[in-house]
């Protein structure tokens, strides 16, 4: 990852949709003498400016992850869930299965997928307020009309 140094910050608005929330165009220099600039959203400055650096933590940490082929990540978590049973069944008594030991690991990987899954999740992104749908309280009556233009009870049963 290049070392970069912010040189500009400028506040742009606060959030229409959001009341805490507010956009800032941040100015980066790289080592070469590269300018970036990102528009960034955060309920301050400083909130602004983690979610940067964290969104390009995650693009250099997935370009990194990705050159591992799936069948690594395959064989790693087969080979957990193999390794969390033979040291289930090393620890437990003869002839039985501590249960609990098993899901708490098993609970322990998902746990840490969570974690990995959010991590990895962009946050300097911006937020889209969606308006939900009035609702029509009003209910309309439903009228069929057949081919011939004619109502409801002058339907024949075919055409129903």
């Amino acid at each position: 990852m290049k070392k970069q140094k912010v040189i500009n910050v400028t506040y742009r608005k606060d959030s229409v949709s959001f009341n805490e929330w507010m956009k800032y165009e941040i100015t980066l220099i790289d080592e070469e003498g590269d300018k970036q600039v990102i528009p960034a959203y955060g309920k301050d400055l400083q909130d602004a400016l983690s979610r940067v650096v964290h969104d390009k933590k995650v693009v250099e940490v997935e370009k990194r992850v990705r050159r591992i082929p799936e069948i690594i990540w395959v064989i790693l978590w087969f080979g957990y869930i193999v390794g969390l049973m033979e040291f289930t069944y090393l620890v437990s008594p003869y002839d039985k299965f501590n249960g609990a030991l098993f899901l708490g690991g098993m609970s322990l990987i998902t746990l840490i997928t969570l974690w990995g899954k959010t991590w990895f999740r962009m946050r300097n992104t911006q937020k889209e307020y969606v308006q939900p749908p009035k609702k029509n309280h009003i209910k309309e009556p439903m009228v069929a009309i057949s081919n011939s233009g004619s109502f409801g009870s002058d339907l024949k049963h075919s055409e129903r």
